[in-house]
């Protein structure tokens, strides 16, 4: 009987499967190249890659060196902060203030004389004294003016949304029984100065200004040494928002300073004292504040009063 005939068998059947896979491979990647970030040098390289097999190796190297471009998702990307331009632009919403000022302060490099923080509704400035004055003296440097100017235009532009600034000189006491200087008039007529060139050359509402002077009577640091003579001899500043005089507190503030109304029965008595435990600023809660590196009392924005015996 005859052998029956059988068909060879195929033994190149998985290529189909093959092909398949790298076709899907090849979908997958394009894919991929469709959502990246094209850098053009490595997509020359990658192409090359494929003419010549030692370029091909480079290449692999590279990617196991995290060179591969880069998957970024448009919502995050979108997401991220923008740089901010102090040159071109100035806040519009008080939230914005802290944020400027440290990018003026950071881009100029003055983060070692300059200090900034922020609280709930509330931004607290410190100034080394050296950046507006010279010693004994409450005239404004010349060299004081670009600062002065970006914080009174960047005040002004959220001025609206502003309820208080205040502004407070303090000196450093020295060992002289008769200094030629009143400490009391030096650092009253300093914050004053800084008050008349908001109010002048930025044309801020000088009911929003609040000038004191402290003399040397609120140290944050032991007058024994000239640099902490220079810590001591500063310039504070406190800009309170609308919505921190909503909370209640602040719009008692009003009363101390309207010639209207005041003096009034009651009220805090004694708000403006710098030492005690309401301090300048109670009632701010939820932010960050700023006791400028030396203890300070719960609630207080400047440091506690030195007792008696004290420097």
């Amino acid at each position: 009987m005859a052998k029956k005939h059988r068909e060879p068998i195929n033994t190149s059947a998985w290529l189909n499967t093959y092909a398949d896979l790298v076709t899907l491979l090849l979908c997958f990647f394009v894919l991929l190249y469709s959502m990246s970030v094209l850098d053009a040098e490595k997509w020359q390289r990658f192409a090359m890659a494929f003419k010549d097999t030692s370029d091909a190796e480079s290449f692999l190297d590279g990617i196991g060196q995290g060179d591969t471009p880069a998957i970024v998702d448009e919502h995050e990307q979108d997401q991220q902060p923008q740089p901010i331009d102090i040159e071109q632009s100035r806040p519009q919403h008080f939230d914005e203030l802290y944020d400027y000022l440290v990018a003026y302060t950071e881009d100029r490099g003055m983060t070692e004389s300059v200090d900034i923080e922020k609280g709930e509704n509330v931004v607290y400035i410190r100034f080394n004294n050296n950046l507006f004055f010279f010693p004994d003296s409450a005239r404004l440097k010349q060299d004081s003016m670009p600062l002065l100017d970006f914080l009174g235009d960047c005040l002004y532009s959220v001025e609206s949304q502003i309820y208080l600034i205040n502004i407070n000189g303090h000196t450093a006491s020295v060992d002289y029984e008769f200094y030629p200087v009143s400490s009391w008039t030096l650092s009253g007529e300093r914050a004053t100065n800084i008050a008349i060139y908001f109010e002048d050359e930025k044309g801020i509402d000088p009911r929003k200004l609040r000038p004191i002077g402290y003399g040397d009577n609120y140290p944050i640091a032991p007058n024994d040494t000239d640099e902490n003579r220079r810590l001591n001899r500063r310039v504070d500043m406190v800009v309170v928002s609308n919505t921190a005089a909503d909370e209640g507190f602040y719009g008692a503030l009003a009363g101390l300073f309207d010639p209207a109304t005041f003096p009034q029965e009651g009220g805090y008595s004694n708000v403006m004292t710098p030492g005690n435990d309401s301090g300048l600023m109670p009632g701010v809660s939820g932010g960050v504040h700023r006791n400028f590196g030396v203890p300070a009392q719960p609630g207080s924005l400047l440091p506690e009063a030195p007792q008696p015996g004290q420097p």
